[in-house]
This record gives structure tokens, sequence and C-alpha cells, in this order.
């Protein structure tokens, strides 16, 4: 008795009807793959064999769920996979027709059996469209995409044409979708042609090796099956060149000057920014937000006012110009610049104090200096100084140096230092002078005397 219960626990623990269904997913497509799906529970131990039929003919049998079983049908084949603990076999129906749907389906497994019918749809009337993928840019390739979606079995034409000045070329006529498709001996030079296999549909390019403005003038036709689809390309000019007109080579610190920056013809419209590089700094001169609403090929114009500095003598001048499509900016010419300006210091006398009294045969030394100017500025002595000696400042100032041996001749007598600056920009004089009060000893007295009377006699004569 203990054992007869033994045996009814051990017949709970097994599955004694295993489960079967077929699933179609998706929609089942005249001229495309299709699979079937048919899912089995097994019992433990069961080792029946699982079926597929078209209508009353084996497709395969098989015990073993493996990758791949062998069919008896042309153009399907069937596998198994384990998935989540059931096994699913599979018919495949490698290219799905009409007749596909006018076909019973059947799945039978340990006595049980599901029919099916596929509901096959066709595409009537085939599908054309036209991409043109990113900008269209002056001087690179551009590629159109013509996506065509064929009915089974369908033979009809697909054709580019290429229409300018209203004449019409023929570029390409093909039935075949392939990676490579010649261009007609009536194509214009630079034209090429192929077809992908994309998701189903036919995907034939026309690719323009060299894009020119007057591409912008075409008009590109697909046309397959009574259906066209005309296209014109809205052509990006990329700035291919930026010049400074006219540029300020001599400017004057301090004052705004203006510079005049020109593009190439472009669209859309070029942002235009000139710079001063002085030293390793880069300034901006007069930034600004740029317009690049253009939908003309045309050049661009910016005149820019800047106020150089005394600092930036020796500076390059420079100006940079790009659009949406010109990748790297293009630079103009570089120029440097002579920014002038006068004496950071006026003239400065030193070695002697106006009239102070000093007595004949004491050697004095006058200098005179001025301070940095562009262009440099000139020192000079009156020709009552005498001989001079120039001594450059190392900051590029200027100093001017004279030895004087006085005597009583210099009494009363006045030494003046010049300093001028003579620039395109600038003019600037100014000097300095010292007056000598020479003390003169008794072996000077008739010297002096004489000094005196000639003195005394020339104020008679005037």
């Amino acid at each position: 008795m203990e054992s007869f219960y033994t045996f009814l626990v051990c017949l709970c623990q097994v599955v004694s009807v295993s489960s079967l269904s077929i699933t179609t997913p998706g929609d089942v497509l005249a001229g495309r793959p299709f699979t079937l799906e048919c899912k089995i529970t097994r019992s433990a131990g069961d080792r029946n064999r699982t079926a597929w039929y078209k209508n009353n003919s084996v497709i395969y049998l098989s015990r073993d769920c493996n990758t791949s079983i062998p069919v008896l049908s042309a153009g399907l084949s069937g596998g198994c996979q384990h998935v989540n603990g059931e096994e699913v076999y599979t018919v495949t129906i490698q290219n799905v027709t009409e007749d596909t749907g006018r076909v019973t389906w059947i799945c039978l497994y340990k006595g049980q059996n599901i029919n099916v019918t596929l509901d096959v749809k066709v595409v009537s009337v085939s599908s054309l469209s036209v991409t043109t993928m990113g900008d269209v840019i002056a001087g690179r390739p551009f590629t159109l995409e013509c996506k065509i979606t064929r009915p089974a079995g369908d033979r009809n034409i697909m054709s580019w044409y290429y229409s300018y000045n209203q004449n019409i070329s023929h570029i390409y006529s093909t039935r075949v979708c392939t990676p490579s498709i010649p261009v007609s001996s009536e194509s214009p030079a630079g034209l090429s042609g192929g077809c992908q296999h994309v998701n189903g549909e036919e995907v034939y390019t026309l690719t323009i090796e060299n894009v020119t403005q007057d591409t912008a003038q075409v008009t590109w036709t697909s046309q397959y099956k009574g259906q066209d689809i005309d296209v014109t390309l809205d052509v990006k000019v990329p700035v291919t060149r930026v010049t400074l007109t006219n540029p300020p080579y001599t400017v004057l610190a301090g004052k705004p000057t203006n510079v005049t920056c020109v593009t190439s013809a472009s669209k859309p419209q070029a942002c235009i920014r000139a710079y001063i590089r002085s030293s390793g700094n880069v300034r901006e001169l007069d930034p600004h937000a740029c317009n690049q609403d253009s939908i003309l090929v045309q050049t661009t114009t910016r005149t820019l006012t800047f106020t150089a500095s005394a600092e930036e003598n020796g500076a390059e001048l420079y100006c940079i110009a790009s659009n949406r499509v010109t990748d790297p900016p293009v630079r103009s010419q570089v120029y440097t610049l002579n920014v002038q300006y006068p004496p950071q210091s006026g003239v400065r006398l030193s070695g002697y104090a106006n009239n102070t009294a000093v007595e004949s045969g004491q050697k004095l030394t006058l200098t005179c200096q001025v301070g940095k100017g562009n262009p440099k500025p000139a020192l000079s002595w009156s020709s009552e100084c005498g001989q001079t000696n120039t001594i450059p400042g190392n900051d590029g100032s200027q100093q001017i140096s004279i030895t004087i041996t006085v005597s009583p001749s210099l009494n009363q007598k006045t030494c003046v230092c010049r300093g001028s600056q003579d620039g395109a920009m600038t003019r600037w004089i100014e000097q300095k002078s010292r007056t000598f009060n020479v003390l003169c000893g008794f072996e000077h007295f008739y010297l002096l005397v004489f000094l005196c009377i000639e003195q005394l006699y020339t104020r008679l004569n005037l």
C-alpha cells in the first residue's frame, strides 16, 4: 500500500500534457523572408517528434532541438532554440510570395496539431523618396539618395536625370541594385552612381564629386514607375580668402583708427574678426555678434575701429573670417604696426644750474636727455656749446653730453639743447638752455675790460 502512494506522488511531479503553440511575429511581406515559430513544452523524458508540414508535405521531423534541422522542401529552412524552458522549432520562408498565403502550415506534436495560414501583404504601390543629408558645400563631394520600395517581382527601371538651363541629360537607368552603376555617355562629368539594400529598401545614390556654385542651378530628377521627384540643392560656399584693404601701417598712439577686412564671396555671409598680437598677447578689435542669415553668395566687408597703445608698436595686425561651413577659419596677411608716439618725457638738461657762478678755467659736463619715442627723437646743441658726444639710452631714450672748459668769453652766453621729432603722425620740438655766469680772476682783468668795451660799442651802434 505504501509503494502505491509513492507512485501517485511521483505521477504528480510529471507534466503529463505538453503545451503547443504557433506564433507569427510581425507582418508577412511579399518579397521578404518570414519565420514561423512552434513553441513546445515537453514532458520529462518525452521523445516524441515535432513535425512541420506545408499542406500535406513534410518539411521536417525532429526529436532533438538543434540550431539547424535538415528540411525536405526547397526555399525553406528549419531550426530550434531553447528559450525560457521551451523548445522553439522554426520554419523560415526565404522569399514570401502571394502564393505563400494560400498554403496551410502545420505544426504537429504528440497527436496535437495547429494549422496556420499567413496573411501576405503585397506592396502594390511602390514608394519613392529622395533625401539630402547634411550641408551641400562648394568644393566638396555630395551624395543624393533615392529610396525605393519595390513590389515583389517588380522589374521597373529606376533613373536619374540632370536639368540645367532647360537642357536635360540622362545620368543612369537600372533595374538592378548594385554597388556601382555606370553613368551614361551624356551624363555631365564628375557624377557617379550606385545602390545598396537598406532595411528592405533599395537606396540608389548619385554622387556629385565636386559641388560648385552652379550646382545650385541644377534640377536633379529621380524617376521610377511613373513617379518623378525633382530636387534642387542649397549650395553653401565656404570663405576662402580675407584681405586687409589699405592696412594702416602707421598709426598714432591713442588715436582711433579704422581697418577694413573684405572676404571672398561666401554663403552664408562671413563672420569677420580682427586681432592685434603683441608679445604673445592677443586682443580682439571691436568684438561683435555675427549675423549669418544671408541667402545670397556675396562678399562680406567689415570696418573696425581700434586705438593702439605705444606698447603695441611692432605688433601684428590681421583678420580672421569664417562661416558655418568654413573649417578651419581663414586668415589674412599679417601686417606689422608702426605705432608713433611723442617722447614719454621731455628734454632734461643737467650738469650746470642756470646762471650759477662758475670760475674761469673750470670744466663742466652738460648732459641733455629726452624720453623714448617713435620715431626716435633727435637732440642737438647750439653752436655756443661746442662739440658734442651723442650717447643712446638703454630704454630707447636719447642723451647727448658736452664737456666745456669755462672761459671769460662764455660769460652771459647761452648754451641750448634742442629736441625734435619728425614722424608721419607726430611733430614735436622742445628745448632747454643754460646761461653761464663766469667769475674772472685778475689775470683776466684786461680781457674783461675789452669785452665790456666791445659790448658797449655794440649797444651804441644799435
